[in-house]
This record gives structure tokens, sequence and C-alpha cells, in this order.
């Protein structure tokens, strides 16, 4: 009896590092909602509606936006070649912690990131997850109303005469009528689902954007001129520690899809463990792809000079600039509607999304509340330094990498072979490393800065 049961435990963690599920031994504890085994037997053939290319999107649309704008700024503080490193860890990072969130998702039976985490870590870490998760989309809606309503300052500055009275006022009552006129109808929308051509025309309008800084720089025979002597010399790693650890944030905010993974996840027709893994690859690498081209060719082409923390305004205001303006407002524009729709499905449980008034009542509140915000910051790196600093180190790797743990410890049996014991244990405990330095290290930097006036 005992061999027996060891074997079956033992089969459950090969199982457990192949991807497959067991209902032999149930992964955690069972719930009020029943035993997670036949929520795991269950799972891998429930899901949702929306097809591979919808949540292909809606993946894409997570990652992109005001984060990739910052990239060739975060690389004045990291250096070309530390900046190129931090990306490439980053990236294989989080798809390890997309990879992992799957893998909870499918034994816990968990529909929702908090749910998983309840389910995973109890109830206290899914509170602690639920509140980082609204804070987090509420600070990333915040960074892009502030970009989208500088845009469209610039553009009318650029396209109307000078003096003419629709540009007379500032972006705040830009922001407000792009608040009202588009923002608030799509983010009462109740399902990603819906989403889908938004997100596939705000993932395009991110790769124009990126086109553009290309055809801006100064090429050269088809390569950038070496710099040095007045091009500036080219740094190619941090001044300090301290620079590099408040720079990391900014590629965390740019990599971070884990904030959505799981509704999207749950939403995907036929979420098996082969649909699952193309859908990480491939968006992982259409983004790194993405933001690699943006953040070296728009640091090389500014020599690492001065660049702004938006890199469009270090490019001038010509024609192709202008357009990128307008496509930038755009995709900030139909990116607001998922970070509000994550946060409200936060912020109301018990049956309370179902009530109207609470519904559109929240939505607006959420709409209103980080238009007000926007148009009282102007300073972007910070506000997603801080948000990622606080917020992503824990959603991207301390939880994903504690909820993977704590399956593992579940499942695994004694004996495990070494090799076996490293797998189970090496990612998880380097992303809980990795999220509490960025956590604690990253917030301090940037909260000194500001302070400083950074």
């Amino acid at each position: 009896m005992v061999e027996g049961t060891e074997r079956r435990n033992l089969s459950a963690a090969a199982d457990l590092e192949n991807g497959a599920p067991t209902a032999a031994t149930p992964l955690l504890p069972p719930t009020a909602e029943g035993s997670n085994a036949s929520h795991a037997s269950d799972d891998r053939n429930a899901g949702g509606s929306d097809s591979f290319s919808g949540a292909l999107a809606n993946v894409c649309m997570s990652m992109l936006g005001a984060g990739q704008l910052t990239l060739p700024y975060a690389m004045t503080r990291t250096g070309l070649a530390a900046g190129c490193i931090t990306l490439g860890v980053l990236g294989m990072l989080g798809a390890y912690t997309l990879h992992a969130l799957d893998r909870v998702a499918a034994y816990s039976g968990g529909r929702t990131y908090g749910e998983v985490m309840r389910r995973c870590l109890g109830p206290r870490a899914a509170q602690v997850a639920d509140a980082m998760l609204a804070v987090y989309a509420f600070g990333g809606a915040v960074a892009f109303m502030m970009i989208a309503s500088e845009e469209l300052r610039l553009l009318g500055n650029a396209l109307l005469p000078p003096g003419h009275p629709l540009w007379e006022a500032d972006r705040r009552l830009l922001l407000g009528a792009l608040s009202l006129a588009l923002v608030f109808p799509l983010s009462c929308f109740r399902s990603l689902g819906f989403l889908k051509p938004v997100s596939t025309l705000g993932s395009v309008s991110a790769i124009f954007i990126t086109a553009v800084v290309v055809a801006r720089a100064p090429w050269r025979h088809g390569a950038l001129p070496a710099c040095g002597g007045e091009r500036g010399a080219l740094a190619l790693w941090p001044r300090s520690a301290g620079e590099y650890i408040g720079a990391v944030p900014l590629f965390a905010f740019a990599l971070n899809s884990a904030w959505s993974f799981v509704p999207i996840r749950t939403g995907l027709a036929k979420p098996t463990r082969a649909r699952v893994v193309s859908l990480i690859a491939l968006s992982k690498a259409l983004v790194l792809a993405n933001y690699f081209t943006i953040m070296v060719v728009g640091y090389l082409a500014l020599c690492g000079g001065e660049i702004a923390d938006n890199v469009l305004d270090s490019l001038g205001n010509g024609a192709l600039v202008l357009l990128a303006r307008s496509a930038l407002s755009l995709q900030l524009a139909l990116a607001l509607p998922m970070r509000f729709l994550v946060a409200r499905s936060v912020l109301l449980r018990g049956g309370l999304e179902g009530r109207p008034l609470a519904y559109y009542g929240t939505t607006l509140g959420l709409v209103g509340a980080s238009t007000l915000i926007a148009c009282l910051t102007s300073s972007l790196h910070l506000v997603i330094g801080v948000t990622s600093a606080v917020c992503a180190s824990a959603l991207i790797y301390i939880l994903p990498g504690a909820a993977h743990y704590a399956t593992c410890c579940d499942q695994r049996a004694p004996p495990l072979s070494p090799g076996r014991l490293a797998r189970a244990l090496l990612l998880p405990a380097a992303a809980i490393a990795l999220g509490s330095v960025l956590l604690t290290a990253g917030t301090v930097f940037n909260v000194l800065e500001g302070a400083g006036g950074g």
C-alpha cells in the first residue's frame, strides 16, 4: 500500500513538470467549491469562446503601450549592454511566470488571478493579489492617460494655426473629452472578447510607432553613425547601482502581462497545454522583437544623450512623428478599457457586477479618478516606476513564483532526483527573489528620485 502511494505521488510530480493534470492525488486541499482534483480534470477542456488570435491580441496589448516608449530612456540609465541583458532576462522570466500561472490555474481550477492565488496560497494572498491588480491596472491607466493627452495637445499645436481657440486650453480638457467620448463607452464592455478588434488595432499602432522610431534614426548606408564626439558617448553599463535599480521597474512594467493573463486564458477556447504554450511563446516573441528594436535604435539614434521618458518627444515634429503621435493616442485610448475591466472586476464582488448602478457607477468612477490624477501629475517615468516597483514586482514574480512553489511542494513526494528538485524549485525561487528586490529597492529609489524632483 505504501509503495503504491509513493508511486502515485511520484507520478503526480512528474505530471506536474510535464504540465499534465492528474486526478490521482489532489493538488491542493479541497475547497468550498469542491475538490481541486475535479477542477483540474475539467479545466483543460473547459475554457471560453475566444479564438487564439483574439487571445494573442489581448496578451500583446496587455504589454504594449506606455512601457515601450520609456525603454530608450531606461537604457540611458542602464547602458546599452546591461539594458539588452536586462530586457532579455526579464522577458524569459516573464514567460516562465505565465507558464506558472497556466499550470497553477489548470490544477487549482481558478479562473481569475485572485481566485488562483486564493486556492494556492490562501485568502490573504488573494486579498493582496486583488489589491495589487487593482492598483496596477489603475496606475497604468493614469500613465496611459498622461501620454495620450499630451500627444493630443502636441498634435493640435502642429496641425492647427497658432493661437487657435480649440488648443488654447491645456491638455486637461482634451483628456476629459477623450475619456467621455471614447474611453468610458469602451470600458463598459463586460468581456475581454469584445476587445479583440480594439486590441488588434492597438497592437498594430504600437508596431507602427516602433517603425517610425526606426525610420527617423540617422541611417547612413544602412547603419547608424558611430557615437562619439558631437554625437555623444555611448555607455555600455550603468553609472551607478542606484540608477540601474531605478530603471529595472520600467522594463518590468513594459513586459508585464501577468496581470491580465489568467482571465485571457480562461476565455480561450480549448485551453490545452499546447495552445497556451504557443500563446505565451508567440506573444513574448512578438513583443520582445518590438521592444528590442525601439529600445536599441532609439538609444543609438540619440547616442544615449538627453532622451525623454517618451521617446517620441526626442524625435521632433516631422510628418512621420505626427502620424506616430496619432497612432499612439489611438493605441493608448484603446488599451485603457482592458485596465478598467480588470480593476472593476476586483472591486465588484458578491454579485455587485450584475447591478447596473454599481457596474456603470464604478466604471465611471475609475475613468474619472484616473483622468483627474493624470491631469495633476507630469512625471511619466515616476508614475510607471513606482507602479511597477510596488505592484508589478508582486504580480509578475512574487505571487506566481510562490503559487508554483506551493503546487510543486504539494505534489512532490520524496525521494526526488537532484535534477527534478532543482527544476521544481529554481525558477520559483529566482522569481520570488527578483520580485522582492524590485519591490524594495526599486520603490525606494523611485520615491527618493520623485522627492528630489527627478
